[in-house]
């Protein structure tokens, strides 16, 4: 399978102004060397918790912000650095659907404008045809006929969301950034539009990118997944093989948090001591260090690469790829609790 989308050491670092509390120069990394790539068709989950640089990459990936350094390769094309009159003809075949249906959609206008504002902008279609093609685009979202004329404020956040995914398929893109799409919604509505996606997806050979923190969703809908954390990409795996046996701290830590629906079975809960680091000043070394149970000293001088470990892509000096027994030994020196037990060796 060919890659639609492939990112390579992408960088995004936003300036600060200079104030009482802090130094003019100083930067915000939010995004710090990301490289992954993404296959035609297929859906590429993005997961980590907030404030990691999920949303910024997703900006980045659509050429609303323009990246510090490192390449977008679209298509077999690098986007990166094409000016906006290049940039249109792509746009239309990369779409973003945004987190919030309420800000997201304009309240003057009508649905019908909202999802026909694009069909304008791009010389699609015009007249009775712009006219049907909207309404077919309603339709396939599962919202009534009479939604065309009607304003945004008429209706839930769940059919808000639906309106935000009809104007992104209104260009019949190639690739759709799904922002955090079901995080303002209900359970149950998240189920409907979960659904809706994967249904959409089949009918329109679309490649999905879903950016969530939500891992039970991820995990439902994606076929590859990749763990973030404070700008950097901790590991990158088949839906089945990271939720099944990940090999990252920082994700057996995550997937330790997903809640069990039977009360009766009892989960060990891997809890991460401290804050995140401020993207400000990140650590030395590896990004996680700071918090993770396994962490030696080779973890706060040397920052791990994103290497093949078992079928996994993984940035770890110590992937949890031994017997348990020497886990707990590493957990246990992490600790400050003597161990006398031989080296552990580096394997990477």
């Amino acid at each position: 399978m060919d890659n639609l989308l492939t990112l390579k050491d992408i960088v995004k670092y936003f300036p600060l102004r200079g104030n009482i509390f802090r130094h003019s120069g100083d930067t915000v990394r939010a995004v710090d060397g990301v490289s992954f790539s993404v296959r035609s068709g297929e859906t590429f989950g993005l997961v980590g918790e907030s404030g990691c640089g999920k949303s910024t990459l997703a900006r980045l990936i659509a050429r609303l912000i323009d990246p510090t350094s490192g390449h977008i390769i679209f298509d077999n094309r690098d986007i990166t650095r094409l000016s906006a009159k290049a940039l249109r003809p792509i746009r239309k075949d990369i779409q973003i659907v945004f987190q919030d249906p309420y800000a997201s959609l304009n309240p003057r206008m009508k649905i019908g404008e909202i999802i026909g504002e694009a069909l304008t902008i791009h010389n699609m279609v015009s007249g009775h045809e712009r006219t049907k093609v909207i309404k077919d685009l309603i339709d396939k979202v599962g919202l009534g006929g009479d939604s065309y004329d009607r304003y945004p404020h008429e209706f839930s956040g769940g059919q808000r969301q639906r309106i935000g995914i009809a104007r992104a398929l209104a260009l019949n893109p190639r690739l759709i950034i799904a922002d955090e799409p079901l995080s303002a919604l209900d359970v149950s509505i998240q189920a409907q539009i979960i659904n809706l996606m994967a249904d959409l997806q089949k009918e329109f050979s679309l490649t999905y990118l879903f950016i969530s923190h939500d891992l039970g969703v991820v995990e439902y809908i994606s076929d590859r997944v990749a763990v973030m954390y404070l700008g950097k990409i901790m590991e990158i795996a088949s839906a089945e093989e990271l939720y099944g046996k990940p090999v990252n701290p920082y994700t057996e830590a995550l997937l330790s948090a997903i809640p069990v629906p039977d009360p009766k079975v009892r989960k060990k809960r891997i809890m991460i001591g401290g804050d995140i680091p401020s993207p400000q000043n990140p650590p030395s070394g590896c990004r996680f260090h700071t918090r993770c149970i396994y962490a030696q000293e080779l973890c706060v001088k040397d920052e791990p690469e994103l290497l093949p470990v078992e079928g996994h892509l993984s940035a770890c000096h110590f992937p949890l790829v031994n017997p348990p027994s020497r886990r707990k030994s590493l957990q246990r020196r992490s600790e400050g609790i003597h161990e006398e037990t031989q080296d552990i060796p580096d394997r990477r």
